[in-house]
């Protein structure tokens, strides 16, 4: 259920950049994938980064959203806050995502 809430929020999230789409029409579309990978959470938050990853190959299969390729950035939280908030910040700040999702476990 949390996997098809994800997709289709991630569904969601970008056909609301269809305004931007043909000032960035090469430009991947970056969505944030904060999960923690290793640490105790890794085995409730590994399976939704692979189920974000999977929504991302699906759709870019099928051509991408308004043409463009989905990127997914995932970056290990590894059930520590102070990463956890250093990975947000990286993901904002250096690869300009457009959207977050991921934490299965919050």
């Amino acid at each position: 259920m949390k996997r098809i809430l994800s997709a289709l929020l991630l569904v969601c999230l970008v056909f609301s950049l269809a305004p931007f789409s043909q000032a960035l029409a090469a430009e991947p579309i970056k969505i944030g994938g904060m999960y923690n990978v290793t640490g105790g959470m890794s085995s409730i938050d590994a399976p939704g980064l692979n189920g974000m990853k999977l929504a991302a190959k699906q759709i870019n299969e099928a051509g991408g959203l308004l043409g463009r390729p989905v990127e997914i950035v995932a970056i290990d939280g590894k059930t520590d806050q102070t990463a956890v908030t250093s990975a947000v910040s990286e993901m904002i700040n250096v690869h300009k995502v457009v959207a977050i999702g991921g934490l299965n476990d919050s």
